[in-house]
């Protein structure tokens, strides 16, 4: 009987070989029709059980279980047991190296975590496996790189959600794939992540500035990056951590370009205020930017009286000696 159930963890016949590493005999099973989600006392499957040794036969057989049965099973690969703990979870836990490659291309959720809250990478580092926890890394090292193909098939594979956060290059907060391409204006892998992946147009991946990839598009000035971004659901008008939006941040950067489409095309808000009552033109004509000011007055800004500290943008020009916005601005 195949479904027989033995001892205290209730393993089944076919949980047994796998826990010797027995491929041979797991194969005939399989043939046999055995079932590889059935799971034990613990909800542990047979996978978990082919991943707890370190030997080939344990390496060869929990890759036959994922590869060589017909079809990859992600309720296999990423089925959680009681604890939370997926095979791949369980194997950066025990520090088991043998297994991550099969597993990543089997599809393993490197994002997945066990009922600590603890996802593989850090499991991997609590046990001291520098190896195990680099291998799982590699999204953050293929973004780093600027390598985005790397991080599709990475993505696609299902080792990582498509807005998978991980730490920026300088260190300084969190991103995602698509917060880089938008800064970067790679457009055409914008719209693979947007179209075919499905990234979030608004996802914020850092809780400190709160910004979203428009913002991160206008913030560099690039236009086409944000019309394609409002197209698939991206909402203009987004306030930052700052209270700032794209146009805002657009305005402080001196993206005249960028300024006309978010206003004309994209229906921005010309007069939002930050958190601090200025509008795109105050931010302006408090950094010296004729042209920015210039733009803004032509597509009707209004001019207003004084923000929270009481200064209105000719205020704010005078003090810094911006004789042209003045005049502009009078």
């Amino acid at each position: 009987d195949l479904e027989e159930r033995f001892g205290e963890d209730q393993s089944t016949p076919l949980m047994i070989a796998c826990r010797n590493g027995f491929l041979g005999v797991v194969q005939e099973m399989c043939r046999a029709g055995a079932d590889l989600l059935s799971k034990d006392a613990h909800g542990r499957t047979c996978l978990h059980y082919a991943c707890e040794g370190n030997t080939s036969g344990h390496s060869e057989t929990a890759r036959f279980l994922m590869l060589g049965t017909g079809s990859v099973s992600h309720q296999l690969v990423n089925g959680p047991s009681n604890d939370g703990a997926t095979a791949l979870l369980q194997v950066a836990k025990n520090g088991n190296a043998g297994h991550v490659t099969a597993l990543l291309e089997a599809g393993a959720d490197v994002s997945l975590r066990n009922a600590e809250n603890q996802d593989a990478r850090e499991l991997a580092l609590a046990s001291g496996s520098d190896g195990v926890a680099q291998e799982l890394n590699t999204i953050v090292q293929a973004l780093h790189a600027g390598d985005f193909e790397a991080c599709f098939r990475l993505v696609e594979r299902g080792n990582f959600p498509v807005d998978y956060t991980m730490p920026k290059p300088n260190g300084a907060g969190t991103t995602t794939i698509l917060m880089v391409a938008c800064g970067n204006g790679n457009l055409e892998e914008v719209k693979h992540l947007l179209l075919d992946l499905g990234s979030d147009p608004d996802y914020r991946p850092d809780p400190k500035d709160l910004r979203t990839p428009l913002m991160s598009a206008a913030f560099a000035g690039h236009v086409e990056v944000a019309q394609v971004l409002v197209g698939r659901g991206g909402e203009v008008n987004k306030k930052d951590a700052r209270g700032r939006s794209a146009l805002l941040l657009a305005a402080m950067q001196g993206k005249c370009e960028i300024i006309t489409c978010l206003v004309k095309e994209l229906n921005a808000d010309i007069n939002l205020t930050d958190a601090d009552g200025n509008t795109a033109l105050a931010l302006a004509s408090s950094a010296g930017d004729l042209a920015v000011v210039k733009k803004l007055l032509q597509l009707s800004a209004t001019v207003p009286t004084s923000n929270t500290s009481g200064q209105s943008p000719i205020d704010e020009a005078k003090k810094a000696g911006h004789k042209g916005i003045v005049a502009e601005l009078e």
